[in-house]
């Protein structure tokens, strides 16, 4: 009986400690989900990036890659454009250094535009639009177009008489100017057929926000606009940062989702809303920001 005993507390034991080593085993694994695994490998230095910051949460299924971003207009002057092409060649180089290691799988990058932006963007270009694919012969067309419309209905702030050659510089200005867009990181991509462009944002956001840049334009100082208008804007940020969360998941077919938005915008409030709210689609994240980035830049536009 003893003997019995004996062998029935030895196997006891045994079963107990198998079930202990297979549950010490297995549980490190529990949330050690593919997102977070290639956070992990995600290299912690590439070319072109002056720091690679990442921020692990528990059972992600997402992992946002957020290249922080500084991009000029057709507006944006000489001096000024000098350090935003700087950002443009990180950028580039950071994006390329992905796809060679294989960080984008699908060749798809997010980018600060609206749907009906990227595909306004896309569209070839026409005698009544410009566009990122625009020639130099789609300008003379748009100068032909605003000589004839200037004839037609003058432009009461314009003084005296406006000649074709007055217009076409001006259309020939521009096209100089635009071609910056062509300078922008991805767009040099694309256009090598490297990238496929996919937009990240909703369209009320970011058009609240461009209302209020406009009006704090005006107004020609921040010192004057009260603090109500202040906190609007911040909100009016934060819904344009939740919009882009939301639109990744939908759109992602990777868990590593990469987007190129501006350096100034911070997507951690906005994950923590959505892992709250969708617990099963979290997100993690990694912040990359180029090397010629200066936080204290002042434009002299």
């Amino acid at each position: 009986m003893k003997k019995i005993v004996f062998v029935l507390f030895v196997c006891l034991l045994f079963v107990l400690s198998s079930c202990s080593n297979s549950y010490g085993i297995r549980r490190p694994y529990r949330y050690k989900t593919k997102a977070n695994q290639t956070l992990k490998n995600f290299p912690d230095s590439i070319d072109g990036a002056g720091s690679v910051e990442k921020y692990e949460i528990i059972g992600a299924k997402y992992c946002l890659v957020h290249i922080a971003d500084v991009h000029g207009s057709i507006e944006t002057p000489d001096n000024d454009w000098v350090y935003v092409k700087s950002i443009q060649d990180d950028i580039y180089n950071i994006i390329t250094s992905l796809l060679r290691d294989g960080y984008l799988p699908t060749n798809e990058i997010f980018i600060e535009v609206t749907d009906q932006e990227l595909t306004t963007r896309n569209a070839p270009p026409n005698d009544s639009t410009v566009n990122i694919h625009s020639t130099l012969e789609d300008f003379y067309k748009l100068a032909d177009r605003k000589f004839t419309q200037l004839q037609m209905a003058p432009d009461t702030e314009i003084p005296g008489l406006i000649t074709y050659d007055v217009v076409l510089e001006t259309c020939l200005f521009l096209y100089e100017r635009f071609q910056r867009e062509n300078e922008r990181a991805f767009n040099r991509l694309e256009q090598n057929g490297q990238l496929s462009l996919l937009s990240s944002e909703g369209t009320l956001e970011k058009k609240a926000a461009n209302d209020f840049l406009d009006f704090a334009e005006s107004q020609k100082s921040n010192s004057a606009l009260k603090e109500s208008d202040l906190e609007w804007f911040n909100a009016t940020q934060e819904a344009r940062e939740n919009a882009v969360i939301e639109n990744i998941a939908l759109k992602t077919k990777t868990s590593l989702p990469i987007v190129v938005f501006g350096a100034c915008h911070w997507f951690g409030r906005s994950i923590s809303s959505w892992n709250k709210n969708h617990p099963r689609e979290k997100f993690s994240l990694i912040v990359i920001t180029p090397q010629h980035y200066d936080k204290n830049y002042k434009p002299t536009g």
